[in-house]
């Protein structure tokens, strides 16, 4: 029996906890979204697609912030956990079993207050700066299309309100 020496233990990177933390969020994505699947197959009423289209602009900005290692680290993270917390609202939506109708609604509902998160995490992303940058202007592009998505459930309760 041979007394070989154990492999030395090599303490974390320096970025261990931010990189456990993206896992972490990453795990909630696509948890979420598949929770979202689920939900929809048991589904009573008609499912409308109101969120579908979010739901593939947040599938894209989350692979693409996973595909880009060149991006700021906090905004990443940030984006990131935006990410999570759209992929949360667009499963519970699903949970809840609307109709069509309610599930506008909802969007609706939530919209407003998403957009103004979506502005404060990446106001720098609308930047002439981040147009020079290939890596913020791929994110600019990305988180645009759901401020697109989201500005157009606003454009309604905008309208009411002039």
């Amino acid at each position: 029996m041979t007394n070989a020496a154990a492999p030395a233990t090599l303490p974390p990177p320096d970025d261990y906890d931010r990189a456990l933390q993206r896992e972490r969020l990453d795990a909630r994505i696509l948890r979420s979204l598949g929770e979202r699947r689920a939900h929809r197959e048991a589904r009573m009423n008609e499912p409308s697609g109101t969120w579908d289209s979010l739901e593939a602009q947040v599938e894209r900005a989350a692979t693409l912030l996973w595909d880009i290692s060149a991006a700021p680290a906090d905004l990443s993270d940030d984006l990131l956990a935006y990410c999570a917390y759209l992929a949360r609202e667009i499963e519970v939506t699903e949970s809840l079993d609307l109709t069509a109708e309610e599930e506008w609604s909802r969007l609706e509902a939530i919209a407003p207050g998403a957009l103004t998160a979506l502005d404060e995490i990446g106001g720098e992303l609308a930047s002439p700066a981040s147009e020079s940058n290939p890596v913020t202007r791929r994110l600019a592009s990305a988180f645009g299309t759901i401020r697109a998505e989201l500005a157009g459930a606003c454009r309604i309760e905008w309208d009411q309100a002039a």
